[in-house]
Formats: C-alpha cells, structure tokens, sequence
C-alpha cells in the first residue's frame, strides 16, 4: 500500500497525474483509511479545478481524520471553489449519494454503481478519477453482465443472482435491481459472508434511491 502511495508521488511530480491516481486509488483499495493517499487525490482535484469531486473525497478524509489540520486545511481551499461552482447545495450537501451510508456501514466496501440499460451512471461513485472514469466502468461491466446472463439463459442455468468479477485486490459484484444494474466493489480480503450482507444491504438502498426518482 505505501508503495503505491509513493510510485504515486513520483508520477505527479513527473506531471503524470492519471497514473499517480491510479496508484492512489489502488491504496486506497488496499487500505480505505490510509489517509496520505486520499489527501493527495484531493489535493490534484483542487489543483485540477475539480471541487466536486475534491468534496466527495474530502467528506470521506474528515470521517477518517476529524481533527486533522491537513483536511481543514484542504477545506479551506475548497470552500471558494463551492461558492463559484456550478454545484448545487443538494448535490454537494450528499456528494457520496445513496450508497455513503453502505461505506461508513461496512468498512471494506470501496464503492457501488447504479447503471441503467442504455449504459448511463444513475447513482454511485467508485473510481478516484470522478464521474466519467466511473460512467466507463459502469457501461464495460453492465455489458459483462448481460453477458454472462445470455451465457446463462443459453445454458439453461436459471436466472442469474450475481455476477462476480474478483483480482487480487477487488471483488466486483454486479446485480440486477429492478432493470438497473447495481456494481458493488469490495475488498478481495473482505469475507464471503460480509461480502453477502454488502450486497444486499446495497441492493436494499439501490432500491430505495430507485422508488425515490419514480423508475
């Protein structure tokens, strides 16, 4: 985990910022609270002019570091960039949206995804790189699940609960919740079981968020 935080560290001094992300982002997947890597991703989204994005992982540094004087430091910066934004104070009232509550649930959780059929990103955040990284993932990962539903049908298999992508960091764990297509990513360390009670916790708020935009 440190190495990635410090390869990361080479790379945006090299000016390579995507791949310094992707280094932090994959600390951050090995160790949720390592606070280092995660100031550093907020720090390159202010630079970047990314305040939404910044908020989202700086409400996330402040549940992990309350009193830290880097965060309010972090803060300090951002709140200029809020007032002449083009954010709504709703949006950034809940930047984490319906699945903030399922991270701060259950630690290992890394983040969730509400795809629609056309390949849309309803709801969720997962990646570091913000919404469009996130749009990416959510379109190649619906498509696999369909997929693996088509392989089924034609199997004669049954009618699929999840689908389950897993590396050596991650598990990827896709499901359909009422014609969406709900992408829940966890530790690979984390156990089947609590991984189980992620999912359905998950789904549970997917579907509350769905009832509450009338699909």
């Amino acid at each position: 985990m440190e190495a990635h935080y410090e390869l990361g560290r080479i790379y945006e001094q090299r000016g390579e910022r995507e791949l310094a992300l992707d280094e932090w982002g994959i600390a951050l997947q090995l160790a949720a609270d390592h606070l280092p890597s995660r100031l550093s991703i907020i720090r390159l989204y202010l630079d970047e002019g990314r305040p939404a994005d910044a908020e989202r992982e700086l409400l996330m540094a402040r549940e992990i570091a309350p009193g830290d004087a880097s965060v309010a430091e972090l803060w300090s910066r951002l709140e200029p960039m809020r007032r002449d934004g083009d954010e709504s104070e709703d949006s950034a009232a809940a930047p984490l949206g319906p699945f903030g509550k399922l991270m701060r649930e259950y630690p290992g959780t890394l983040g969730a995804l509400l795809v629609d059929a056309t390949g849309q990103l309803v709801e969720g955040r997962m990646t570091p790189r913000g919404v469009e990284s996130d749009r990416m993932l959510g379109v190649t990962l619906s498509g696999a699940r369909a997929e693996a539903e088509r392989v089924a049908s034609y199997l004669q298999l049954g009618d699929l609960r999840s689908v389950v992508i897993e590396s050596g960091v991650v598990r990827l764990t896709m499901s359909a919740v009422d014609g969406i297509t709900l992408i829940v990513a966890t530790a690979c360390d984390l156990p089947a079981g609590q991984a189980a009670r992620v999912l359905e916790r998950a789904r549970k708020l997917a579907r509350e968020h769905l009832e509450s935009l009338g699909k």
